[in-house]
């Protein structure tokens, strides 16, 4: 596997293999750099600046919005940056786990089910954007596993050709 993207590991397993790829990339480190940004603009000036406890319970919760959604934009920038995804495979199932460390979600399937790998445009897209994020979707009887929104392009097309290798 000399091929290997940057900053990826393959490992031959006892039955089967496991790749780890890094979701590292400029955009998602920006993304990070404004998420931090954000949340300090939020929690040092506006809040303390609009909080009232007499406020009406309908403007408490439009205040709270901000934290919320900056919370929650800092979560999923600290994800881009410092997780992995780790596709792993033995002869019967083959398992997806998007983390950061122990924590994340991991998805599975049996070989067997698997129909076809294919890469498609994502649903979600920037107006501003030069192009849409592609993923990569493995279709199953009925239903379909998508992954690879946080890779870059090198890597989600390593993963794809590894997959379709075992297929």
């Amino acid at each position: 596997m000399s091929d290997l993207p940057q900053g990826a590991r393959f490992e031959l397993l006892d039955p089967g293999w496991s790749l780890s790829l890094p979701h590292r990339t400029v955009r998602w480190a920006v993304m990070l750099v404004f998420a931090i940004l954000w949340n300090a603009l939020v929690w040092i000036v506006i809040l303390p600046g609009f909080w009232r406890p007499e406020m009406p319970p309908f403007f408490m919760a439009y205040v709270l919005l901000f934290p919320v959604g900056g919370f929650l934009l800092l979560v999923v920038a600290i994800f881009a940056v410092f997780g992995r995804t780790v596709l792993g495979s033995d002869r019967k199932r083959l398992s997806i786990f998007s983390a950061i460390g122990p924590f994340g979600i991991r998805r599975g399937e049996e070989w067997v089910r698997i129909r076809g790998i294919e890469e498609r445009l994502s649903r979600f897209r920037s107006r501003n954007a030069p192009r849409q994020q592609v993923i990569a979707v493995l279709r199953t009887n009925g239903s379909s596993i998508r992954f690879g929104l946080f890779l870059r392009d090198a890597d989600r097309a390593f993963a794809l050709a590894k997959l379709r290798e075992s297929l």
